[in-house]
């Protein structure tokens, strides 16, 4: 915001707006008439307080409240003082207020004089841009605490909506001509602001006369939505309008994450600053770009640059999102390349902006990019284990004591017996009465197991009345694609309290049940059975064990995590290697008829 001590009489309301979208974001200026109005003063009043103010709105019984005159006084620039986001009047010095007898509004507030609220306003959503005069809200930083002004605000009681610019002919035909398709043989014209267009090309009578005759094309994104033009999701209108001064379909977020709504939630959590939420578990594109999400068509999210790990981002996580939801375009996203923050500076800037837009990549391409990137030795520390270890042990066949209960974590090496220590921590459980659940992602790999700890695989069950009975006192094993109520083991996550689970390869059993195409169908059911046998275990006394020969902070986590409970896992690392190198078999893994790649 421009300094307090320039008093209203000198500045050019119109000419701040017009400097602010078109010279510096470098918005057309046609653009820039069609799509937002710069104001100032009782305006502003109107679009925020009258409507609150009982003094002033239709329902009021008539006169005018303190509060109706603070919040006028604020807007149209008279005299006051602005404390901890309130403002104050000269009169209320005097008042017999808290703040007022302690001195506060004077000697802690910021003096304002002579400067009304001023900026522009989005045409369509009602948004405001304020850029002058006393802030009329205010955010909290998330990253500092602290209270900041706002740039944007919205008008109380009118919902956030995402912006879908209004588009000349001409622009219109440099989009189409820009996605290879064809212009509409007919379209209505509306008219523009012949106050704003007269401001802008006063010293061009020629160029006012075309510009009041061809207005804007009203059906323009009707078409856009029946051609599967390719579109641009961004945040802000400016960046918006950018997009659409140089060819391009860009709709407006008017934040990262309002592509889509919450449907559902989960837990309540607490945020590093204090704040209590409940997490997201289920979301929803939102209502107006479902229309869009059509066959064939490229949408690309491009938002502001971070510096650093862009992948560790606010932005692409919120990018990431948006994409998923997408379930038949080609979604994809573009990363700037920086020093500028957002695309409209990029523009400005003289940056290439159809270079941004031809890497734009989907989430796998992402994936697959970054994977590739990561050198050894940066592979090594993605997959470290940070975890404070509890035991160390040099041994050729893995024999340690293990804790009665909570989250058991084994790193040891391929053939040092991992499978075999669990035979005494199984009977042991057993014996106690304690059920032993065995988690794997393979058939062949979960049998051997099952076999080692003396219990039954499910299809064991399923096919013999006694190792059903034996199954269900005992405990018994079966894939992780298996963990949900409508599978062959109808499972019961609440059935396992007290009991002993076993991951074994943990590492590839978690991926397999994220990522794998066998458990798409029953993801959602998969993850919710697994959290829920997760809190019964660890809240009853029971035993989590997650052994691999890679074990990774992830995998510890990723427990920790989706089960909700801090707990501390206690970690034990077999140093062995092997003197000699692995004898390595190569087998064809193609299959006959009636046998499965599991029974190879």
């Amino acid at each position: 915001m421009i300094s307090q001590s320039i008093v209203s009489q000198s500045i050019n309301y119109t000419e701040l707006a017009y400097q602010d979208c078109v010279i510096k974001s470098g918005i057309d200026p046609v653009a820039f008439i069609q799509n937002l109005e710069p104001a100032s003063g009782l305006p502003i009043y109107d679009l925020f307080f009258r409507d609150k103010d009982k003094s002033t709105n239709s329902d009021s019984s008539g006169g005018s409240s303190l509060e109706a005159s603070r919040n006028l006084a604020h807007c149209i620039g008279e005299s006051g003082y602005l404390y901890k986001g309130k403002f104050y009047l000269p009169s209320d010095l005097a008042g017999d207020t808290k703040v007022a007898r302690a001195g506060l509004i004077k000697s802690e507030g910021e003096r304002w004089a002579d400067i009304p609220v001023g900026g522009w306003i989005v045409r369509s959503t009602g948004r405001f841009r304020q850029l002058v005069g006393p802030p009329i809200a205010f955010s909290k930083n998330k990253s500092t605490g602290v209270w900041e002004p706002r740039r944007y605000s919205q008008p109380k009681g009118k919902p956030l909506s995402l912006f879908f610019p209004v588009v000349s002919v001409g622009r219109w035909e440099a989009i189409a001509k820009k996605a290879g398709l064809a212009m509409p043989s007919f379209f209505e014209l509306g008219l523009v602001d012949p106050q704003l267009a007269k401001f802008i090309f006063c010293n061009d009578p020629i160029v006012l006369v075309a510009l009041l005759m061809c207005g804007d094309a009203s059906k323009f994104w009707e078409w856009a939505k029946n051609t599967n033009c390719p579109l641009i999701l961004t945040e802000g209108e400016k960046k918006a309008l950018a997009l659409i001064s140089r060819g391009y379909a860009a709709i407006a977020l008017p934040g990262i994450n309002t592509g889509y709504r919450v449907t559902e939630r989960g837990d309540w959590v607490i945020s590093p600053d204090g704040t209590e939420y409940q997490k997201a578990t289920a979301w929803e594109l939102h209502q107006t770009l479902q229309p869009f999400d059509t066959a064939g068509r490229e949408i690309t999210i491009v938002f502001d640059y971070r510096a650093g790990d862009y992948s560790q981002s606010k932005e692409f996580r919120a990018a990431c999102t948006t994409t998923k939801l997408f379930k038949n375009a080609i979604a994809k996203i573009a990363q700037l390349p920086g020093p500028q923050k957002g695309i409209d500076d990029f523009c400005v800037a003289g940056g290439d902006i159809n270079a941004v837009m031809s890497t734009a990549r989907n989430i796998d391409e992402i994936q697959k990019q970054f994977f590739l990137w990561l050198g050894k030795e940066t592979r090594k520390k993605a997959w470290a284990l940070t975890h404070q270890i509890a035991r160390e042990c040099n041994q050729r066949r893995l024999d340690i004591p293990y804790p009665d209960s909570g989250l058991i974590c084994i790193k040891s090496p391929k053939d040092t017996g991992k499978t075999y220590a669990l035979n005494k921590l199984a009977t042991k459980a057993q014996a106690e009465n304690r059920k032993v659940l065995v988690l794997t992602h393979r058939i062949i790999l979960g049998r051997a197991i099952c076999k080692v700890v003396g219990i039954p695989w499910i299809e064991e069950m399923n096919s013999d009345g006694d190792r059903k009975i034996e199954g269900n006192a005992l405990g018994h094993g079966l894939c992780i694609d298996s963990l949900h109520p409508n599978s062959q083991a109808f499972f019961d996550p609440l059935a396992w309290k007290g009991a002993l689970i076993i991951f074994d390869e943990v590492e590839q059993v978690f991926w397999h049940a994220l990522n794998s195409a066998t458990c798409r169908e029953h993801r959602q059911a998969i993850l919710a059975s697994l959290k829920l046998l997760l809190q019964t275990v660890l809240t009853s006394g029971g035993q989590v064990v997650l052994q691999d020969a890679d074990l990774s902070d992830y995998s510890i986590d990723f427990v920790r995590e989706l089960s909700g409970i801090d707990v501390k896992p206690w970690v034990a690392v077999n140093h062995w290697q092997p003197s000699e190198p692995w004898q390595i078999k190569f087998y064809d893994t193609q299959h006959g008829k009636g046998e499965t790649q599991d029974n190879l």
